[in-house]
């Protein structure tokens, strides 16, 4: 998960300090050359690159506060605060291509027959994007936008999340890092070429071109308020800590390791008790235990670690709290880079044969001995709606 704690450099408030140390030397420059002859050879150029065009374009340029902004209305004079929004931004145009969202894809090749078909399609579309982050692309660069709203007056302004990652492809002026996307249909993370891409990260990482010491976090899914702390999450690494100035303008701290105590990666979905202050988080690995649970106090202190067992590496994306259990979706989304390089297939493979289990863990267990497996059906799911108890 990158340097160690004690290495380094840290604020006032206990956030660590990004200053990674990228080399240019000639190391870099052989591995730029053994890339581009790979991507060129492997890479199929001719896919449509709908992530990268269009509406779908990256911002490239940040905005600094954009002050006094035309409004139609009236914003009342008591509010006073920030809406702010993150999402994917890549800064620099990656090595190889991307195909768009896959229900475009499916939506794509199956735009045809009755308008009562369509309308079908459209329903369908429209119902599986309400339940994924948009767009889907984990290891892009992470854009902040941000509306500052004050004694009725309006300010905009964007970021990037100054990320190790950014601030290295910043200092080589060009995409280094691997960039992939989940579910795509073509990628970094697929096939024989997938294999040669992480290839490429690892021996960038060994040689020190890149410095991976800060770990490869984006901060580009999802954003959570707790303790004082705006954070801007990826569930790959731990969370980037934003301070909001007064004038509306955003600021990267560093990175958050709660005082030394979070070593594994962090959900981009946490969860905050509004009653109690406290936030619920995990994190998944694809070497034992495959899942950390964690319970943050509102004081911003991190409990004890508790693994929880599942048989294999797997995707959980979200988990879901109540007022007295947490719960896990143990379901067969599995970690298979073999199957990636014999199957062509992504690295994440869905098996429909298995079948999918909750874990209810009442919610300050201090192991995992008291949780309750429930089996499902065969299902996936990457977001679920606000659980209760009856």
């Amino acid at each position: 998960m990158g340097k160690k704690a004690e290495e380094v450099e840290r604020t006032p408030g206990g956030v660590g300090v990004v200053n990674p140390k990228p080399n240019k030397g000639i190391a870099s420059k052989a591995i730029d050359l053994l890339e581009k002859l790979i991507v060129k050879l492997m890479h199929d150029s001719s896919k449509p690159l709908h992530y990268l065009y269009g509406n779908f374009a990256p911002v490239r340029e940040e905005t600094p506060p954009c002050k006094d902004l035309t409004i139609i209305g009236h914003l009342p004079e008591c509010l006073n605060g920030e809406f702010v929004r993150v999402g994917p931004n890549p800064k620099f145009t990656p090595v190889a291509g991307y195909h768009w969202y896959p229900p475009f894809a499916f939506f794509e090749k199956n735009w045809h027959g009755s308008v009562l078909e369509k309308c079908k399609l459209l329903a369908c579309l429209t119902a599986m994007v309400k339940t994924m982050d948009w767009p889907f692309c984990f290891s892009f660069c992470s854009m902040i936008h941000g509306l500052r709203i004050k004694d009725g007056k309006a300010t905009y302004v964007s970021r990037y999340v100054q990320t190790s990652r950014l601030k290295q492809e910043e200092f080589f002026g060009g995409a280094k890092f691997m960039k992939a996307r989940i579910n795509s249909e073509i990628g970094d993370l697929k096939g024989l070429f997938g294999l040669f891409m992480v290839n490429m990260q690892m021996l960038r990482a060994k040689l020190k071109v890149l410095d991976v010491s800060y770990g490869n976090g984006t901060g580009n899914t999802a954003l959570i308020y707790h303790q004082g702390k705006l954070l801007a999450l990826s569930e790959a690494d731990k969370p980037y800590v934003l301070k909001v100035l007064e004038d509306g303008d955003l600021q990267t701290l560093g990175l958050l390791d709660y005082d030394k105590r979070l070593a594994h990666s962090f959900t981009a979905h946490p969860k905050v008790d509004p009653f109690t202050g406290e936030m619920f988080t995990f994190g998944y690995s694809h070497t034992p235990p495959y899942i950390t649970y964690r319970v943050v106090s509102k004081d911003g202190y991190m409990n004890d670690p508790v693994p929880i067992t599942v048989s294999d590496p797997i995707m959980m994306h979200d988990f879901a709290i109540t007022e007295n259990y947490a719960i896990f979706m143990d379901l067969p989304l599995y970690f298979r880079p073999k199957e990636m390089v014999k199957e062509n297939k992504l690295i994440f493979t869905f098996d429909s044969t298995k079948k999918a289990r909750f874990g209810v863990l009442p919610r300050y267990a201090k192991n995992e001995l008291l949780i309750n497996w429930f089996e499902l059906p065969n299902c996936f799911i990457f977001h679920n709606g606000e659980p209760f108890q009856t």
